[in-house]
């Protein structure tokens, strides 16, 4: 699409937004706006159909609450929504009550696996199969076709990890997590005296430290190229060069592992610009959770999960737009893309599971191409 076509698209869908009940704030929110899908910037807009409403896809039946009686806290919420492209379900962690629940159009919600080690972050590989970021099992997992699991990593260095949050899987096979001990009270005794991200190879003969230069991470995505690697943090967004992922490098063990500290630079940093919202600045001012899920769609854009709702970025690193869930009484931790076309985007909350229209295609979790873009 030429550039006179794609801003005459901008023109109509900005005109046809004219007159329901949506803001477009470039600088702060005077009040909130009655719409949910806020525009900070026009391109928004080319993303997303602001008249929209949020809808509830599966709420209750105790999802994501702490069961009576549980002595540890792994997080009352509901986690890593995943799409299962050409079987048209969803799977996603209910992280208290230790199982992954699936949801489908027809069927409705059922258990999927129980127990998940309390499971938080999942994915599809290659071939097929789920991979999980274990908090109670302290591992990343993988649930093979028979069924049985088996242990990617548990330790690094005979030193147990603390608690991995979030699993993906290169088109190579590749297996990268993050892992970070995000209980500090009360004080866990921990092995590791440093977050991480590792790379385990696709027949796990190598396992690898890729990088301690990071705090507390949360979760990863690769971009379309998987020539970087983003990383979310407590507020923000940063990017690795990844370059040549499998070439030993003799400086594993010094600070920063092999992604060396040059390679790494921000793709966002929530309230380093002064013209973004005000909503931004006070979050960062609280020290709140603003970047937790992250999924890219295929024209770069980054959409993450956080408190306040989701949040869109552009494939150039700005705010773009919020899809706010805070009037609904909920953050929402983690969200992927899904249904038949690829255009709605799931959105896991402590305890519901939402979803909204898109105008555009997400990247699909699960098999694909190797090198491929899309």
């Amino acid at each position: 699409m030429s550039v006179s076509a794609t801003n005459a698209t901008r023109r109509a869908i900005l005109a046809g937004a004219a007159g329901t009940a949506f803001a477009w704030c470039a600088g702060g929110l005077a009040q909130r706006p009655a719409s949910p899908i806020i525009a900070y910037d026009p391109h928004f807009l080319t993303l997303i159909d602001p008249r929209q409403s949020i809808a509830v896809v599966v709420e209750g039946q105790g999802l994501g609450t702490v069961p009576a009686g549980q002595e540890e806290d792994f997080g009352a919420s509901l986690e890593s929504p995943n799409w299962w492209e050409g079987e048209n379900f969803l799977l996603f962690s209910d992280i208290p009550r230790n199982r992954i629940m699936k949801w489908s159009p027809g069927a409705g919600l059922s258990v999927f696996l129980e127990p998940s080690g309390h499971a938080n972050g999942l994915w599809r590989d290659p071939a097929g199969r789920l991979l999980m970021a274990e908090h109670g099992g302290r591992q990343v997992s993988r649930i093979e076709p028979d069924g049985s699991r088996t242990v990617i990593m548990r330790s690094y260095r005979n030193q147990r990890l603390h608690r991995p949050n979030t699993v993906i899987v290169r088109s190579d096979g590749g297996i990268y997590f993050t892992d970070y001990g995000f209980r500090a009270d009360p004080v866990e005794d921990w092995d590791l005296d440093f977050d991480g991200i590792y790379y385990v190879s696709p027949d796990l003969g190598t396992r690898r430290l890729l990088t301690r230069d990071v705090v507390e991470p949360h979760k990863i995505l690769f971009s379309r190229d998987e020539r970087t690697l983003l990383v979310g943090q407590r507020r923000g967004i940063l990017a690795f060069d990844v370059g040549d992922i499998q070439r030993p490098n003799p400086a594993e063990n010094q600070r920063g592992g092999r992604l060396v500290p040059e390679s790494r630079r921000w793709f966002w940093q929530a309230g380093a610009d002064p013209a973004e919202p005000a909503i931004i600045q006070t979050l960062v001012a609280n020290r709140s959770t603003i970047v937790d899920g992250m999924k890219m769609d295929t024209e770069g854009n980054v959409w993450i999960g956080g408190r306040e709702g989701v949040w869109a970025i552009s494939a150039a690193g700005k705010l773009i737009g919020r899809i706010d869930t805070s009037g609904m009484g909920r953050g929402a931790p983690n969200l992927c893309f899904g249904g038949n076309d690829g255009r709605t985007l799931f959105i896991a909350t402590n305890h519901s599971i939402l979803s909204v229209r898109t105008r555009v295609r997400g990247v699909p979790i699960g098999p694909r191409r190797a090198g491929s873009a899309s």
